[in-house]
Parts: C-alpha cells; sequence; structure tokens
C-alpha cells in the first residue's frame, strides 16, 4: 500500500497538477470574496448615504425679523391750530348798574316802574308834587320880569344923561351913577335868570327818569311816601354787556392782557358758550391772596346772563394756526440739535427737526421744519427698537 502511495507522489506530471488545484481555488475564493466586499460597500453607501436637497429645499438667506408696532405707539403728522388757554371762573356783573336817587324833596304821587320791568333811558319813574316848584319858578319868572324893566328904564335914563353931559347941563357924577345903577340891574338880571333857570330844572326833576337802559333790579319808594332828595330809590342794572371778574394766579398774570379772547359759559349748560375779551386787568394781587382780578367783558343782548351768576372761562393765552406739534416723549433733544424716529414704508429711520415753543403746559412741541403732512412718527423712543428695524403696524 505505500508503494501505490509513493508511486502516485513520484509521478511527475501529475505531481504538479495536484499542487496547483488547491491554489487555484484559493485565488478563486479570494477574488470571490473582494468582489462581494466591493458590492456590500456599494450597496451600503447607496443606502445610507444622505440624500442631497432639491433646489426648492434649498435653504436661502435668514428673513429680517419684523416688529409689530400698535397703532397708538405712533401719530400721523397733520398741521392743526394750536392755542393755550388758561381756565378761569368768576361771577357775573353788570358794566352798567346806577342807583337812581331824585334831586328834589317832595311827597311821590306816581311810580311807575317795579323791580324785574325793562325800561330805557329817559323814560319816567316817578313823580313828585311839583306845586311848590311851580310857584317858585313863577315867583322867579315874576323877579326877573321886573329886573327887566328896571334895567330898561335904566338904560333909557342913562341915554338921557349921557346926552346931557354932553352938553354939560348934567354933571359928572350924575352920569357915573346912572351908569353904576344899570350895571347894578344887569347883574341882579343875570342872577335872575340863573335863578328862573334853577327853579324851572327844579321842575322838570320833579319827574325821576331813568338815566339809562336796564332792568331795575329794586325799587324803595310808594306812591304818597316823602321823597328825599339824594336818597336812593331805584336800582338799574344793564345786562346788555356783562363783566366776569375772575381770579388769576399771580404767575399767570404776565401772560394777559387786554384784547385776548376768551368764552363763557355756565356749568349747567356747557353747550351754550359765550365769545368774550379781556378787558382789563388788575396790577396788584388781592388782599390776603396770591392771585388777581381780570375782567372778561361779554355781550349779553339776550339777557340770558344774570348778575352774580358763576361761569366757567377759558382765556386764550396764545394761538398759531396752521402748525405742526407733537408729543414731548416723541421728540429726542440733543446738545444742539432735536430728532424724531419717523415710520418710512416698512422700516424706522431718524429724522433731524427744528423745534419752536413748546404748548399745554409743555407737554407738546411744535415743529418748525422736518416733517411733512402724512408722516408717521413714535409716540417715543421704544425699548428695543432702532433706526434701521422692519416694523408693522397693526393692533394687538
Amino acid at each position: 500500500m505505500s508503494h501505490d502511495f509513493l508511486d502516485e507522489a513520484s509521478t511527475p506530471g501529475d505531481g504538479r497538477r495536484l499542487f496547483r488545484r488547491p491554489a487555484l481555488r484559493v485565488a478563486v475564493s479570494i477574488v470571490v470574496v473582494g468582489c462581494l466586499a466591493l458590492l456590500i460597500m456599494a450597496l451600503g453607501f447607496t443606502v445610507y448615504a444622505p440624500a442631497r436637497p432639491d433646489a426648492s429645499q434649498r435653504i436661502g438667506p435668514r428673513a429680517p425679523m419684523v416688529k409689530i408696532l400698535d397703532p397708538e405707539e405712533v401719530v400721523v403728522v397733520e398741521p392743526g391750530d394750536l392755542s393755550e388757554d388758561l381756565t378761569v371762573t368768576g361771577d357775573v356783573k353788570p358794566v352798567s348798574q346806577v342807583s337812581v336817587s331824585a334831586e328834589v324833596t317832595g311827597v311821590a304821587t306816581a311810580v311807575m316802574a317795579l323791580p324785574g320791568e325793562k325800561v330805557s333811558s329817559g323814560q319816567t319813574l316817578l313823580t313828585i308834587a311839583d306845586t311848590d316848584l311851580r310857584l317858585a319858578l313863577q315867583a322867579e319868572e315874576a323877579a326877573m320880569a321886573s329886573l327887566t324893566a328896571q334895567l330898561r328904564a335904566a338904560t333909557a335914563s342913562l341915554t338921557r344923561t349921557s346926552g346931557l353931559a354932553g352938553l354939560g347941563i348934567k354933571s359928572k357924577s350924575a352920569l357915573e351913577e346912572i351908569e353904576g345903577s344899570v350895571a347894578t340891574l344887569k347883574a341882579n338880571l343875570d342872577a335872575s335868570a340863573a335863578r328862573v333857570d334853577l327853579a324851572r330844572t327844579n321842575l322838570e326833576r320833579a319827574t325821576v327818569r331813568a338815566p339809562i337802559s336796564g332792568i331795575v333790579a329794586s325799587r324803595g319808594i310808594e306812591a304818597g311816601q316823602l321823597v328825599q332828595a339824594g336818597k336812593p330809590l331805584f336800582d338799574i342794572v344793564d345786562l346788555a354787556k356783562v363783566t366776569v371778574e375772575a381770579r388769576v394766579p399771580l404767575g399767570k398774570l404776565a401772560a394777559l392782557q387786554p384784547g385776548q379772547a376768551a368764552e363763557l359759559w355756565v356749568p349747567q349748560t356747557p353747550e351754550r358758550v359765550f365769545p368774550a375779551r379781556v378787558a382789563r386787568v388788575s396790577p396788584r394781587a388781592e388782599p390776603g391772596s396770591r392771585s388777581a382780578i381780570v375782567y372778561l367783558d361779554a355781550d349779553n343782548a339776550e339777557g340770558a346772563l344774570r348778575g352774580s351768576m358763576f361761569m366757567i372761562g377759558r382765556i386764550r393765552v396764545r394761538s398759531n394756526l396752521d402748525a405742526i406739534a407733537l408729543p414731548k416723549d416723541a421728540v429726542t433733544f440733543g446738545s444742539r440739535s432735536a430728532s424724531v424716529q419717523l415710520v418710512r414704508g416698512d422700516r424706522i429711520v431718524e429724522a433731524p427737526v427744528v423745534t419752536g415753543d413748546k404748548w399745554n403746559a409743555g407737554q407738546a412741541v411744535e415743529v418748525i421744519d422736518g416733517l411733512a403732512s402724512g408722516d408717521v412718527v413714535l409716540t417715543r423712543p421704544l425699548s428695543g427698537l432702532k433706526p434701521g428695524d422692519f416694523i408693522r403696524i397693526e393692533r394687538n
């Protein structure tokens, strides 16, 4: 058996074939395994490789952040009339008010006016018994007539004496005596004429007339009573024009001057406004106070306002027509300039402005230049909002 084994191994050709076959099989196996490895790797890459996004899914530049503003945080610029008013209160007093009294003494025969009645200037209010006054007038007129006759006779005598003195028939002293008599009579006649005028005036004064047109506020006499000269009989007030005496703090007094426009109204009916004007301004403070009196005149042709009525008023201290003003917080003041934040399109823009006076006790600032009608301005600087930011205005 061992011989057969040796014989097979000793054959040269057969030995080489037996040796080469296992090597071939190994090489083939290596090639197959390598191909399988490459195939697995290719399949793995295909399965696990991330998908490449298409053009529609590619991320572009990041969109800007848009901040939301409430409409209450902006104001639209609109030119308007600026005004500054001073509120006052006071009581109504008639511009014209008189106390009527008689200038002669006598018994009242008739009283024609009652309290609350309207009277016209010159209208009869009261008549006084005038019998004594008529007699006095007649006596004075008679005395005046006597003096007139005496003067006429003395004048004629003077003419004759002057002619005779020129002829040397009458002495110079006689002429001078007659001249003195004529001069005395002339003086007495003038005095008599004055007494006649006084008597006639007293007779006219027996009729008491209204010195002004107005309303009888009070009456202190009745028919049959004795009228004392100089004693008040009637009070008449003219309410066609009234004055409101208003108290104003001394600190506000410098802003007031005659001619300034004002408005008045009664607290119970504020919808009815009475135009008025500053008539006078007191130059000093009222005793015991830190205020002064300002007098406001108002027309009251309809008589709606009555004396001592309490009223509220507004005095137009200053005004500027067709001007632009912003809330004070909307304007940022620098050392030499001022600026505001505008809404231009969808962005915030800082714009320089030129400011003027302050209004409404400093709550509004007038803008002289830098803004136009329709501009949208932030009412105040907002935290986290700066020029260049994108914004949108909508109600929260």
